[in-house]
């Protein structure tokens, strides 16, 4: 090759579970909104890259997917593990083992969250990819990751509003509506509210998978005349709502975390954010929240932000620092440095090498 001739791009497929941009019923993934995300960061960098998934993880269809992407080539496939549509397949945990790129990245997105057999089967990644990839330094050790582990904490998938409107007397909820994710204790929030003749207003923010919609119509049914619903909103909308709204009210089962991306929304829009704490928030985050672990404690911090301003507004930037280092700009080009040493090296690690050992820059 010409010494001034310019190296050839790298090509990189980040697979998801589902081909759908709005997936299966009209519900968004939040995996698939970030594998999107750091698509458009990489190719803004010069790197070809394109969000790829199977028609579906059923034999037939995953071996022709394979098969696909042994054809392309690839540098680099990157699984996002897991996503809406992945389900209960093992097809996910044998990509690397496929030669469907040259080298085999895995994300695992919320580890510690998944249920008991999928956290068993993910242990196989060690030897199917070359690099295990996580949000968080809990979700690491979560894992059992090797130390350091890599560590890239996630953006955001709401973009930040323009504008500093005013903010108004709505507490909005915003992510899937499924068991697991504190909706029941945000309507508790706004009984609550309803019964001591509070001025709050409720909004929640969000679409259910397949399997959850008859338990998110029922919820829907019973909720207090103070919430109002919106279904498949667009990024846009959902920061424009974040933007006029007194708080976000994010009762996380396991407590709030940087894995979360309604809470890195938030933090991103300067949402003042009620929230629980939990065994990952850091003492960065808590710095920045609102702590309460039930809706009665929800409740008493909603009216102390209302009736200190000032303190909202100093744990408001608190969490925009604290989460500015992640942008999709910054979070890219880690990909890419990472993609890079892993092309550099003339043969895949060991297993017991199979989370890269290089310090994050954090």
């Amino acid at each position: 090759m010409p010494e001034d001739a310019a190296p050839r791009a790298l090509t990189v497929g980040l697979v998801v579970g589902s081909p759908l941009g709005s997936d299966q019923g009209g519900v968004r993934c939040g995996v698939r909104d970030y594998a999107g995300n750091l698509a458009q960061a990489l190719r803004a960098d010069g790197v070809a890259a394109r969000v790829i998934a199977p028609a579906s993880w059923r034999m037939r269809d995953g071996l022709a997917f394979v098969k696909a992407l042994r054809a392309a080539p690839l540098d680099i496939v990157h699984l996002q593990y897991p996503s809406i549509g992945h389900r209960y397949s093992l097809l996910p945990h044998l990509l690397g083992f496929a030669g469907a790129g040259r080298r085999c990245v895995v994300t695992l997105h919320e580890h510690s969250a998944l249920k008991p057999v999928q956290r068993i089967a993910s242990q196989a990644f060690r030897l199917s990819a070359d690099r295990i990839v996580f949000g968080t330094d809990y979700e690491a050790a979560a894992f059992g990751a090797p130390r350091p582990p890599v560590v890239i904490p996630i953006g955001s998938n709401i973009p930040v509003h323009p504008g500093t409107p005013a903010r108004g007397d709505t507490v909005l909820y915003f992510g899937q509506l499924r068991h697991g994710k504190g909706i029941e204790d945000f309507l508790a929030l706004a009984r609550l509210a309803e019964a001591a003749g509070d001025p709050a207003r409720f909004a929640v923010i969000g679409t259910a998978p397949p399997r959850w919609q008859a338990y998110a119509r029922a919820l829907r049914a019973q909720s207090p005349a103070s919430v109002t619903w919106q279904d498949n909103a667009e990024p846009a909308e959902i920061a424009a709502a974040m933007a006029t709204a007194a708080a976000a009210y994010l009762p996380f089962p396991d407590g709030a975390g940087l894995r979360r991306g309604s809470l890195m929304a938030a933090l991103f829009n300067r949402l003042p954010v009620i929230a629980p704490l939990g065994p990952s928030t850091t003492e960065g985050l808590q710095a920045a929240l609102f702590a309460a672990a039930t809706p009665e404690a929800a409740l008493a911090q909603l009216r102390l932000l209302r009736a200190a301003p000032d303190l909202a507004r100093r744990r408001s930037e608190a969490g925009r620092n604290l989460v500015q280092p992640f942008t999709w700009a910054a979070i890219a080009d880690r990909h890419k440095r990472l993609y890079r040493g892993l092309l550099a090296r003339q043969a895949r690690p060991a297993p017991a090498r199979a989370v890269e050992q290089n310090a994050r820059p954090w």
